[in-house]
């Protein structure tokens, strides 16, 4: 309606403001206009962005790879007019003189003596001091950040050679090439950490710019260097940091069960008390080792054990964010970052599956665990399927050792049928499953798992269905079948061998679960 009320000389008017706004030929065909974020950026990081960059040129020369089109974007980035004896030309020689005299500019303008400075700066000597990096890993961190906001830099890096890597970055860097070399290392602490991306480069040698590639941890940084954020020294600035950081070892979720539902732990409240008196007193080197077989409860004892607290639990991975898995000595790193990250704030670790570390002599010397267990400054909860394996040096330096036994009896039958509650089986059904020998939480949330797949219509068969698939499971692990669930089995059962799952997606099929 107000469209066809508007004069002529109005719709012109707004034709014309929006054309200010729409995108123009002109600015699409212009391979030298600088964007705006370029225009917003700290003059500093720029220039240091752009002292970086010809400082690669020279060093690579004759052979930096660049066409003409490349050279013609670095000129116009760094102010500069391209030569006309150089024009389209992709030679280093026909552009080095002009190069080298914006270098003596630059060196004539700058003291020498001074610091860098800027906002990038500030916050890579922020996040090396929250994760302990040394003075190499915070410029090949600054580096890593400076490539993902300046574009520009990114042709010269695919340019350097496995060979010339590390010498180039002993140039940058001011470092010996060993010492970039150990740096490097998947099991430093900057790929551990996942600041720098770990490349798997098969029979291709790696390039600079697989070197310098961002991790997930950086990338989930790099947004907070932008026009919007205050210097990096800010209290609140640093906190948002450290939350940031806190994703290397997430928040676990709270516990489902009470303490009370964990009949066959005597040591339960035990562990509660002396966890609430290490937190209260912030006393170091609390830790509790949690050990039991496979799916008998231990990281929920564990999520219970915090949410009885009313303290987070931060648990360490086993993947990163890529579903990388992640090495013993990565996952060490984690732990040891995040107990220092939460040293002002509440909360305790969960380490599980800790078999596969502490008996790795490469991601774990002896007498480093020693160490990692005095110093935590927060309680530290390990979680194994068992302890015969562990070094008694090992074992002394836990205060509590705590067996997670299968628990039997009518509250155990209670929790089961609990877990058991949304699978589409008979209420008889779901009885019979709680007082199976083999029943355990994990195998609870299995069986639900799969009852998402069968028709929620027809529970009697599903009881038959499950019956199968079990005694399958059981045999498979070397254990006696469960005693049948065939409670009101339909006749018709073993017709299930062409039955859906839901009766309605014949591609999966009960063939594969029911044949002999």
């Amino acid at each position: 309606m107000l469209r066809h009320r508007m004069s002529y000389p109005a719709i012109i008017m707004v034709l014309c403001s929006s054309r200010e706004k729409a995108m123009q030929w002109g600015q699409l065909l212009d391979i030298n206009a600088s964007t705006h974020d370029d225009e917003r950026q700290d003059p500093e990081e720029r220039l240091l962005a752009q002292v970086t960059t010809v400082k690669m040129v020279m060093f690579l020369g004759k052979d930096a790879n660049l066409d003409s089109d490349e050279w013609r974007r670095l000129f116009s980035w760094l102010g500069q007019k391209i030569p006309k004896s150089a024009d389209d030309s992709h030679l280093y020689r026909d552009h080095a003189p002009a190069l080298k005299r914006w270098w003596r500019r630059q060196i004539r303008a700058l003291d020498l003596s001074a610091k860098v400075q800027g906002t990038l700066t500030l916050l890579c000597d922020e996040v090396a001091d929250l994760l302990q990096l040394n003075a190499l890993e915070t410029k090949l961190l600054m580096l890593t950040w400076l490539r993902l906001r300046h574009p520009m830099i990114n042709p010269i890096l695919l340019s350097v050679e496995d060979q010339q890597t590390k010498k180039l970055l002993a140039l940058l860097t001011g470092h010996g090439s060993d010492e970039i070399h150990l740096s490097l290392q998947n099991n430093g602490r900057l790929k551990s950490l996942g600041l720098l991306s770990t490349k798997c480069n098969g029979h291709r040698s790696l390039d600079l710019d697989d070197v310098l590639s961002a991790g997930p941890m950086l990338r989930n940084l790099a947004p907070l260097v932008n026009h919007d954020v205050c210097l990096p020294s800010s209290d609140a600035l640093r906190t948002f940091i450290t939350d940031n950081l806190m994703s290397l070892c997430p928040v676990q979720e709270a516990g489902r069960f009470s303490l009370a539902s964990f009949g066959a732990v005597p040591l339960r409240q035990l562990a509660v008390d002396y966890l609430q008196k290490a937190i209260n007193t912030q006393q170091a080197g609390a830790n509790i080792l949690i050990y039991g077989r496979p799916g008998i409860g231990k990281t929920e004892l564990v999520k219970t054990l915090a949410t009885q607290l009313k303290v987070p639990l931060y648990g360490v991975p086993v993947v990163d964010q890529d579903d990388d898995v992640l090495t013993p000595s990565k996952r060490l790193h984690r732990y040891q970052v995040v107990q220092k990250l939460i040293d002002q704030r509440p909360g305790m670790v969960m380490f599980d599956e800790i078999e596969d570390v502490i008996n790795n002599e490469d991601a774990l010397p002896k007498g480093w665990m020693n160490q990692l267990l005095e110093n935590n400054p927060k309680p530290g909860l390990w979680v194994s399927n068992s302890v015969n394996w562990l070094d008694p040096a090992y074992l002394r330096r836990f205060d509590l050792i705590i067996e997670v036994k299968a628990q039997r009896g009518e509250q155990a039958r209670e929790r089961f049928q609990h877990l058991l509650q949304t699978l589409p089986v008979t209420a008889q059904g779901r009885e019979h499953l709680s007082r199976q020998d083999w029943m355990t939480p994990a195998a609870a949330e299995q069986l639900c798992r799969l009852g998402q797949l069968l028709n929620p219509r027809t529970p009697q068969r599903n009881e038959q269905h499950l019956s199968t698939l079990m005694s399958h499971r059981l045999k498979a692990l070397g254990r006696r079948s469960m005693n049948g669930l065939k409670l009101n089995t339909p006749p018709m059962a073993r017709k299930c061998r062409n039955t859906a799952w839901n009766g309605s997606t014949p591609a999966l099929g009960w063939t594969a679960l029911c044949s002999d």
